[in-house]
């Protein structure tokens, strides 16, 4: 796997580059650059898997680099990872095309089930865009859903559908479905990409 990160923040890069290497089995090679000329000038040298943007950058900030990225990377997912946490601000992103927005408060593990669930094929968005109540996160958060939804809600995460859940695990079609209304329920999620935002959230994911 081969990703771009792309902050003008050195200290930054380079921590999250550390966490970066538990993204996956195989360890990934991170190419880092520390303003959007630069990216651009990468995202045409190399075949990516994964775009990290952020936002305010020297010369092309990250708002302007998404549409020349999707242009040279068309079917790489970027996601952008900014100490903005405007809904305004990520609604723009959004708009341009991006498939995940991860403020930089979150915590490293929170933001690795992010990038899990875009690489999967999902998009990630912050809790303050679903008008949810801030959540805390805590041992107690572990307990709300049975080992059984949490089994389910793996599988919602990488995008799989109910049919194929049913297969996966054993369970009757119409379980599968009883488990998700459960799990939509007890979360508060309108639907499965919420309830995966959600879980990562919580940190049950």
């Amino acid at each position: 796997m081969k990703i771009l990160l792309a902050d003008d923040h050195a200290l930054f890069r380079e921590s999250l580059s550390l966490a970066l290497v538990r993204l996956t089995d195989d360890d990934p090679e991170i190419l880092q650059a520390e303003h959007g000329e630069k990216a651009i000038n990468l995202a045409k040298k190399h075949t990516l898997d994964l775009i990290l943007l952020d936002l305010d950058m020297p010369g092309i900030n990250g708002l302007d680099a998404i549409q020349t990225l999707l242009d040279i990377q068309a079917d790489t997912p970027i996601v952008m990872i900014s100490a903005h946490e405007e809904i305004s601000v990520i609604n723009k992103a959004l708009a341009k095309g991006i498939k995940g927005f991860i403020p930089k408060t979150t915590s490293a593990d929170v933001t690795l089930s992010a990038l899990r669930l875009v690489l999967s094929g999902g998009t990630y968005l912050p809790p303050q865009l679903m008008q949810q109540t801030p959540i805390k996160t805590g041992e107690g958060d572990k307990n709300l859903l049975t080992p059984r939804q949490v089994e389910v809600l793996k599988l919602l995460q990488k995008g799989i559908q109910n049919k194929n859940i049913a297969y996966e695990l054993d369970l009757s079609p119409s379980t599968v479905k009883v488990h998700i209304r459960r799990i939509f329920t007890t979360l508060g999620a309108r639907n499965r990409t919420e309830a995966v935002n959600l879980a990562i959230e919580m940190g049950l994911l």
